[in-house]
């Protein structure tokens, strides 16, 4: 899922960059009817030693350190010139905090997204179901801690919190061109509704541009829970969080269908999330 605010650092030097899949996000785009586009990709925090706490937005304090590397799949299909079936699965992943580490299952998540209006500016629907079996969500951390600040907070890892979620999302975009080059502008605008932590509001919005077999991309998500304050800091960013993320996507055409993808993503500002860059490298193809 996302994280530190190495965001500035990575724009200016190498650029930063989750997926889940963000490189060529589809936005209000649905595929023709028989084609396909497939991301297989790991996400990896490496080296961590900080987390944002739950209470104050912004406020880091330093743990143990951690790492935690997830594969990831992404994939969806047109069945219909209106209708694109959707899927995004962390089938495993394997998290580590001081001397201990736990193997997981993050969410399953299915969906479909519905075109309304069709062309250079689309809109679409998109609906999800997601679940988060709870496999390895033991705390591999939990403790409380005095803050930097002189407060006493409850910090843990837990790498995954079992839930059931259903998610309504709008969707819209638009394909442009600067100098012969395709350009695009991808946004969404939903509501979260998790049966195990508090429900939220998410947003997301791309920017991308494919020069010759190259296509790069500067995205930007929000995910703010409904309510009052968050109570407790998870370093992992599982459970109850809140985020303005920010990172970049590149992805390079081996072929026509094949390509490979790197991003790096840090955060704006969080509460109870890990305060370190994440980076991913995948595999993607399309029909």
């Amino acid at each position: 899922m996302v994280v530190r605010s190495a965001l500035i650092v990575a724009l200016v030097g190498a650029c930063l960059a989750t997926l889940a899949p963000n490189t060529a996000r589809a936005g209000g785009w649905t595929q023709a009817p028989g084609h396909f586009y497939l991301k297989l990709w790991d996400r990896s925090l490496i080296r961590g030693s900080s987390a944002f706490v739950a209470d104050t937005l912004g406020h880091t304090e330093d743990v143990p350190r951690f790492s935690d590397h997830q594969l990831n799949l992404y994939g969806e299909v047109g069945v219909h010139e209106r209708v694109t079936v959707v899927a995004a699965l962390t089938p495993v992943g394997h998290a580590k905090i001081g001397g201990a580490s736990s193997t997981y299952m993050g969410p399953l998540v299915f969906g479909a997204r519905v075109g309304l209006l069709r062309g250079s500016t689309p809109i679409a629907v998109e609906a999800h179901y997601g679940y988060v079996p709870g496999v390895g969500d033991d705390a591999l951390y939990d403790v409380m801690q005095s803050g930097t600040d002189g407060v006493d907070r409850r910090i843990v890892y837990r790498p995954t919190v079992e839930n059931h979620r259903f998610e309504l999302q709008l969707q819209m975009g638009h394909g442009f061109r600067i100098r012969e080059t395709n350009a695009w502008f991808t946004a969404s605008l939903g509501a979260r509704a998790n049966t195990d932590y508090r429900s939220a509001l998410t947003a997301f919005a791309q920017v991308g541009v494919q020069p010759w077999r190259f296509t790069l991309d500067l995205h930007v998500g929000v995910y703010e829970p409904f309510g009052g304050d968050i109570a407790i800091t998870n370093v992992s960013g599982a459970g109850n969080t809140r985020y303005l993320g920010m990172g970049i996507g590149i992805a390079f055409a081996l072929t026509d269908n094949i390509g490979l993808t790197f991003g790096a993503e840090g955060v704006l500002y969080a509460s109870s999330n890990a305060a370190t860059p994440s980076y991913l490298f995948g595999i993607e193809a399309k029909h």
